[in-house]
């Protein structure tokens, strides 16, 4: 049996690897359960996806991205290694990833995939189809980059100060690439940011509240330090 697909779609399977044979089995056998097709199923956009990453050291990290209502969430979580510890597993940075991949109110897998490979890093993603094993999964870590980090760091960007008022917009999303960097290193980037920028912290939260109006950082959520 042969399958025709267009040029560019082929490119894309090509590039990821994706085992064509086995992903057209299970679309077949899907067709002739005659089950009812999922949301997901009949919208690939909103299908979950596995992001990689390469630590612990001689195993990986892995997470489940899946799209909740307006948010995009991690709804799975498998790591593996030689030595796993709770250090380890308190490391896996659940809250960083779905801050960044909610950045811009990303609404589809296109424009997730592309945040993903913002700054040049490229983090492996691949399709939660059926017949995905936690083999494929410890493969496509190997290789992958050892941390998630998404943005460069406070030394290599432009020192944040008060706006001038020229470039509002700028203004805010450069508030937002701090609050990433931030957001993992401490319960409250507000406080961080306000001490970079030499401005009181009230200054700093209301930056990052109208960061958020302006799509350029998700809606905080209920419990979550600012």
């Amino acid at each position: 049996m042969n399958i025709s697909v267009p040029d560019d779609l082929a490119r894309q399977v090509r590039e990821r690897k994706l085992p064509v044979s086995q992903i057209c089995q299970e679309a077949l056998r899907y067709a002739l359960s005659g089950r009812r097709v999922t949301k997901h199923e009949e919208d690939p956009a909103a299908a979950p996806e596995w992001l990689s990453i390469g630590s612990p050291e001689g195993g990986g990290t892995h997470l489940r991205i899946a799209r909740r209502g307006n948010r995009w969430v991690v709804d799975g979580v498998y790591v593996h290694g030689p030595d796993l510890t709770a250090s380890i597993m308190q490391r896996v940075p659940v809250s960083h990833v779905e801050l960044v991949m909610n950045l811009g109110a990303m609404t589809d897998l296109e424009g997730l995939k592309t945040v993903v490979k913002m700054f040049g890093f490229g983090y492996p993603v691949s399709p939660d189809f059926p017949g995905l094993t936690l083999a494929d999964l410890a493969k496509q870590a190997e290789g992958a980059p050892r941390e998630f980090r998404m943005i460069e760091t406070g030394a290599d960007r432009p020192k944040l100060t008060r706006p001038d008022g020229t470039d509002p917009d700028g203004f805010y999303a450069r508030v937002a690439v701090a609050y990433v960097e931030y957001a993992p290193q401490t319960r409250a980037p507000a406080v961080a940011i306000a001490s970079e920028a030499e401005v009181p912290v009230a200054t700093a939260r209301s930056w990052v509240r109208e960061a958020r109006r302006r799509g350029k950082l998700p809606a905080g959520r209920k419990g979550k330090a600012g």
